[in-house]
């Protein structure tokens, strides 16, 4: 029975032979709900999310999960293994893509369809203050805190412009990571400590 992170570290492997110009993170916080993407893909100024559910792995919230995932993401796609399939076919909408693993590897069953509706405040939190002081551009503005820029650019910027800066952030924070990461992987095999690599500062849950 394969765990989480074993699906995880299959998939990393399965992008890596199957996909050029890419970078990864690993447990990607985003949404003021503070949830964690399992893996995210920045590819041609697109993002990809996975969601990976093990045999083992609760699929309860499913439904809310993957409803941030499409507002906050360019692609959403749900990793499972067969039997988890069965039962959460009734969580998804057509915009997510589903893979499945088995012996034989990866399975595309659907491929997501591009997210159309973004909630900007989701986008918003991928932002420091830096980021947020430049989008906004405004005198005086170091003065505010995270939280009030990123209202006060909720009123002002524009979806695009913010999607744009989120995706720019994010392959920032990852692209160093990812890059160090395949050094250190070398055509190796993947353990469970290399992916601590990707994944930045775990051990807070700030967004910045």
């Amino acid at each position: 029975m394969l765990k989480a992170n074993d699906i995880k570290i299959k998939l990393i492997q399965w992008l890596l032979e199957n996909e050029s110009d890419f970078t990864l993170g690993n447990e990607v916080l985003f949404s003021s709900k503070l949830r964690r993407a399992d893996l995210v893909m920045i590819k041609n100024n697109k993002t990809y999310a996975f969601e990976i559910k093990s045999d083992r792995d609760n699929t309860r919230n499913l439904e809310s999960q993957l409803e941030d995932y499409l507002s906050t993401f360019d692609y959403t796609i749900l990793v499972v293994t067969k039997k988890t399939e069965k039962h959460i076919k009734q969580y998804l909408s057509t915009n997510v893509g589903l893979y499945i693993i088995d012996d034989n590897g990866f399975q595309v069953i659907r491929k997501p369809i591009k997210t159309t509706k973004y909630n900007k405040m989701n986008l918003l939190e991928f932002l420091d203050k830096n980021s947020l002081i430049k989008l906004i551009a405004q005198k005086g503005l170091s003065k505010f805190s995270v939280f009030e820029l990123r209202i006060l650019a909720l009123k002002k910027a524009s979806i695009k412009t913010i999607r744009h800066l989120a995706i720019e952030r994010l392959f920032e924070r990852y692209s160093r990571l990812f890059n160090l990461f395949k050094i250190d992987i070398d055509d190796e095999v993947i353990s469970k400590d290399d992916l601590l690599s990707l994944t930045g500062n775990i051990k807070t849950n700030k967004l910045y």
